[in-house]
């Protein structure tokens, strides 16, 4: 048995993975092919959201008003704030873990049916993570920043491959 989930608990999470991956998916195939991605995105937020306070409130209710150790622990030499803080804190992970069970599927949803490259993950996390705003400016980096390898991988062997006394013959133009 599990020390942190029961296996009720367990078997629960992954039932609930699996509904919302098929209705990830469901949602998607409709919102992929008319091209609202955000609308998929929000929809399912909003969702992820929804699960995750509705199971936080009562997990934090079961763990702060139903638990049977309360006066255990108060009797323990360890401050009352730091019991509270420590069940908080494990209420919130909980409720993150809800969120992350309607979420994650949507995410997999969107890298199967969508296929993102490298540029569309990467550059969005940077700009955010720099604070820079985006905008027509931050396209055209990006696209100079990702084509720019492609370019010098495919031309430099081209270049070796030149002769040289074309370039020599150039310089005397």
């Amino acid at each position: 048995e599990s020390y942190f989930f029961s296996r009720a608990e367990i078997c629960l999470f992954i039932f609930l993975g699996f509904t919302f991956f098929g209705v990830a998916a469901m949602l998607g195939e409709t919102f992929f092919a008319l091209n609202m991605n955000w609308l998929y995105f929000a929809f399912m937020g909003i969702i992820s959201v929804f699960l995750g306070v509705f199971g936080g409130v009562f997990n934090t209710y079961n763990m702060l008003y139903k638990a049977k150790d309360n006066e255990l622990l108060l009797s323990l030499p360890v401050k009352p704030s730091a019991i509270l803080g420590s069940r908080m804190a494990a209420a919130y992970a909980m409720s993150l873990m809800y969120e992350a069970v309607a979420f994650v599927p949507t995410v997999i949803c969107y890298w199967i049916n969508v296929r993102p490259n490298a540029a569309r993950v990467i550059f969005p996390l940077l700009f955010v993570f720099l604070g820079i705003t985006q905008g027509y400016a931050t396209v055209i980096l990006a696209h100079v920043t990702f084509c720019t390898p492609y370019v010098v991988l495919s031309v430099m062997p081209r270049l070796h491959q030149m002769n040289p006394n074309i370039y020599e013959a150039a310089l005397d133009l």
